[in-house]
């Protein structure tokens, strides 16, 4: 969920401002990918409720918008800023259950295109990149002890939204 703003004072350049909250998203383990086998004929059983680990982040955006092009059913616009915030992780079902929170920043840059559609309520649509600065990775040890990677943040990414827009 993201809510976004943008504030324009006089001449200066637009900021869009931003808040996003990832919902709560799990990534469930089997049986097979845990592998809680420590020798051949001695074992680990698997947790009767299964064994997951459940990523959500809080971020908080900003960015100078510098270059506008006004067309006649609305305005075209570039932007580039920063992007922050938290990612939290929590694990159930392992051994050594376990809750980390690790920080989030990068820079971003995307183009906007806002379509007016009745007086101040519009359609916009945005399209960019991002980079991170920081590459968080999570996973677990299996039954041998070798790390199984889970999650790991890309080294760019990309995003493609559209939004209803009210002007005030």
């Amino acid at each position: 969920m993201t809510l976004v703003g943008q504030v324009r004072a006089g001449d200066f350049w637009p900021i869009d401002l931003g808040a996003t909250y990832w919902f709560d998203n799990e990534a469930e383990l089997s049986p097979g990918e845990l592998d809680l086998q420590l020798y051949p004929l001695v074992g680990v059983a698997f947790p009767e409720g299964g064994s997951r680990s459940t990523f959500s982040a809080v971020e908080a955006k900003a960015a100078l918008c510098p270059l506008e092009h006004r067309l006649r059913s609305g305005m075209l616009i570039a932007c580039a800023g920063m992007q922050g915030g938290v990612l939290f992780a929590r694990s159930e079902g392992f051994v050594a259950e376990d809750e980390q929170a690790r920080p989030l920043l990068g820079f971003e840059v995307y183009a906007r295109w806002h379509f007016r559609v009745a007086g101040p309520v519009g359609l916009t649509y945005s399209a960019g990149a991002f980079v991170p600065l920081f590459r968080e990775r999570f996973g677990y040890r299996d039954g041998f002890g070798r790390f199984r990677e889970q999650f790991r943040i890309a080294p760019i990414g990309g995003r493609l939204d559209v939004a209803m827009t009210y002007s005030f």
